[in-house]
């Protein structure tokens, strides 16, 4: 479980990076994100408050492409593929996410797998990095 959650989180990260990149929201755009879970979740809305203070509000600007697996993490895996095929923003970021998560459901240790740091993108979204984290990464983008 904690494998998925680890997964989950890459993937999404890689998935709002174009968002964050962008600023403000281009006008007319409306960004397309997959969204893949065990079950509903407060992650979820978080992430929905958080775009709403950016600007991007679900159904005018943003949609979000929801899959829930309802606790069987065997279904898993085929909602990551369909999620893949759909026409969202940032496909090369969501397949290389994709390709992560694979690798984690199918018994790679995540400890195991390259780490590149955006320290652009992070700072877009307000994140700090800590220099314990940047020190493991494979690559640190700035």
């Amino acid at each position: 479980m904690r494998l998925i959650g680890l997964a989950v989180v890459l993937a999404l990260g890689l998935a709002l990076a174009p968002l964050a990149a962008a600023g403000a929201q281009p006008v007319g755009k409306v960004w397309r994100i997959g969204w893949l879970g065990i079950s509903d979740s407060s992650s979820l809305e978080a992430l929905v408050a958080g775009l709403r203070e950016r600007g991007y509000v679900e159904g005018q600007n943003i949609v979000i492409d929801r899959r829930y697996s309802e606790g069987r993490e065997e279904q898993l895996p085929g909602y990551a593929a369909e999620l893949v095929q759909m026409k969202v923003d940032g496909p090369d970021m969501l397949r290389r996410a994709a390709a992560y998560v694979d690798k984690i459901l199918k018994g790679a240790k995540p400890a195991d797998l390259p780490v590149d740091i955006n320290l652009t993108t992070a700072k877009a979204l307000g994140l700090t990095i800590p220099q314990s984290i940047l020190g493991r990464a494979d690559q640190v983008i700035e």
